[in-house]
């Protein structure tokens, strides 16, 4: 049987190349759009169909709803409609693709690969793994693994889906010939102005700081970093940086998530960090807490927070 797996192709203004390739493509904030997170905009199908979605580092694959749909939530774009595309091919459960699902895997009853997602935040996808054609800045990629979404419920706003950037094997980032470099701009939570998402080795800068980023062998799709404190109003937090130390058998560490719009600590960390806030607003009026969030502030006209900063292990 003819396994696709390793047969994405991709095209630079319609010509085939197999060559590194730099993507860039549009950010923009998701504030105005009904979600806390950030958006981008990508082409699926043949003809093509723009479908916006938000940016995730913290999950692999891309997927958008697909008619026709069980459960669906409401989407800005027209629903993507497998129907009406040449390219689209679902992947039999036998297909290495399937096999990359990490044991998400499940076979529906037509032998195709089906599988489901779900987030931190009790946001939940479910569908079919297929190979589709997708176009993102001016690059074309062929047989893209991606899934499309018949139950999707949860908090994603009116996108149409996920484009996921982890390091897993079926991410966008470490499925074509990018290197695994990538980096995101990111505009301001209220900004009408976009910002910009590289992939591939245009994204490497010169003159930052740099944090190396740590894997875990419990979830190697996740990109961890080595915090080692917490800062509010300018002093450093007497919390031991072993709160936030990742082990070798995968268990504690800290996330960069793209598609999480609040940072978690653990209980510890949260009640130091919360404390010291708390101490440095005590003139500025309370207001009752809201589902998760237990320390709010009335707004008045004019309001100076204290600053908050996080600490990071670097030796590069």
């Amino acid at each position: 049987m003819l396994d696709y797996w390793w047969g994405t192709y991709l095209y630079r203004n319609d010509v085939l190349t197999n060559s590194f390739v730099d993507f860039v493509g549009e950010v923009v904030s998701g504030v105005n759009k009904g979600v806390g997170e950030y958006i981008i905009s990508i082409e699926i199908g043949s003809p093509p169909i723009v479908q916006h979605v938000i940016m995730d580092t913290g999950s692999d694959l891309i997927w958008v709803q697909c008619q026709k749909c069980q459960q669906c939530h409401s989407q800005f774009d027209p629903i993507f409609d497998p129907t009406r595309s040449s390219s689209y091919t679902e992947i039999p459960c036998e297909s290495s693709a399937c096999d990359g699902l990490n044991g998400k895997k499940d076979c529906d009853h037509k032998c195709s690969c089906s599988c489901q997602a779900s987030y931190g935040d009790r946001s939940e996808s479910k569908g079919t793994l297929v190979f589709e054609t997708i176009e993102f800045g001016d690059v074309r990629i062929l047989n893209m693994a991606i899934w499309c979404g018949y139950t999707n419920k949860g908090t994603f706003g009116h996108q149409a889906g996920i484009m996921g950037l982890g390091a897993g094997p079926l991410s966008l980032v470490y499925k074509i010939p990018v290197g695994g470099f990538f980096s995101y701009c990111l505009p301001s939570r209220d900004s009408q102005v976009s910002r910009s998402l590289v992939i591939g080795r245009e994204a490497i800068s010169t003159g930052s700081v740099w944090v190396p980023l740590l894997s875990s062998i419990k979830n190697p799709s996740f990109y961890n970093v080595r915090m080692i404190g917490l800062g509010v109003g300018g002093i450093r937090l007497p919390i031991s940086e072993d709160i936030f130390h990742l082990t070798e058998s995968g268990d504690g560490g800290v996330i960069m998530d793209s598609g999480t719009t609040m940072s978690r600590f653990p209980k510890v960390a949260y009640k130091a960090f919360r404390d010291a806030f708390i101490a440095q607003t005590i003139d500025i009026p309370r207001a009752p807490g809201v589902d998760l969030f237990d320390t709010c502030f009335s707004r008045p006209n004019t309001i100076v927070m204290p600053s908050v900063s996080f600490h990071f292990w670097s030796d590069m």
